[in-house]
Order: C-alpha cells, then structure tokens, then sequence
C-alpha cells in the first residue's frame, strides 16, 4: 500500500478510473456547441444553468440551480443573471410561495437545451460508435450508479 488504506489490488484500477475522471471533465468542459444569443457566443455557464434548469422541469429556484451545479447560491445568482441577459431563462414569482422567485426557461432557453443535448448525443454517439448497444448500454448504467454514488458523497459531506 501507498500513503492511503487503498488495497494494493485496487489501487492501479483507481488510478485508472481517477485518470479517466480527470480526462472526462476536461472532455465534459471542452464540448462546446456552436450556439450564438443575438450574434454573441453563449458562455458555457449559461448553457450549465439552462441545463439544470430543464433538469428541474423547466423551472427551479436559484437554491436549486446551484445545487445542480455545485456552486453556492450566490454564484448561482450570477449565473441565472446572464443566462436571464442572454433570453435563456426568465425569473417569476413561484405559484405556490409568492416570496419565492423561480427561474424558468424561456422558448430561446428551450431551443438551447434541446441543441446541446443532441450536440452531446451525437459526440457521444460518434465515440462510441465501435460499441454494440449492450455493451454502450452497460456502460451507461454503470456511469450511472458511478455519478450517483459521486453525487451522494457530495450530499453527505454537505460538499458543492
């Protein structure tokens, strides 16, 4: 063993996946469709929030937002402002608490969400495009649970 309680066994495997994360997050980080808001390119945090939105369902709090991004609540405010600058998102009183704003995604925010994700399909598509569809989705559900064991510890430590 190393400096940490990780059996030798395991330990090159997580390296491995460790290596594979790291190369993740820069290939997550470096995918950028060609998106413009009124001729200006489109900040990737803008893209960021409108997917959390959508991911709530078209419409969820600040608090909600910066949960989904792992950013505390007031960069989420500045973050749902540009995305409010740039038409993506719009921000109203909640239905059920009128002290509560929520932001919700606009027709323009829509348009975008929906752009990026087929964006992300077809890279992902064309990576993986040797696999048969077993293994793409076995490998799908084991990224899966991954991101969700990822998540939870970050919900356990109280981490963003």
């Amino acid at each position: 063993m190393t400096g940490t309680d990780v059996p030798d066994e395991i330990r090159e495997s997580l390296e491995t996946v460790d290596g594979a994360v790291m190369s993740l997050r820069r290939f997550a980080s470096s995918a950028r469709p060609d998106q413009t808001a009124g001729g200006d390119r489109l900040e990737m945090s803008t893209v960021l929030v409108v997917d959390a939105v959508s991911r709530h369902g078209g419409r969820a709090t600040v608090g909600a937002v910066a949960t989904e991004l792992h950013v505390v609540s007031t960069t989420a405010t500045r973050l749902v402002d540009r995305a409010e600058t740039a038409g993506m998102v719009t921000r109203e009183a909640s239905p059920d608490d009128g002290r509560r704003v929520e932001v919700l995604l606009t027709r323009r925010g829509r348009e975008l969400d929906a752009q990026a994700l087929d964006f992300r399909v077809e890279r992902l598509s064309t990576l993986l495009a040797d696999w048969d569809p077993a293994r793409i989705a076995r490998f799908a559900a084991d990224l899966a649970q991954f991101a969700e064991a990822a998540e939870a510890q970050q919900r356990e430590r109280g981490t963003r």
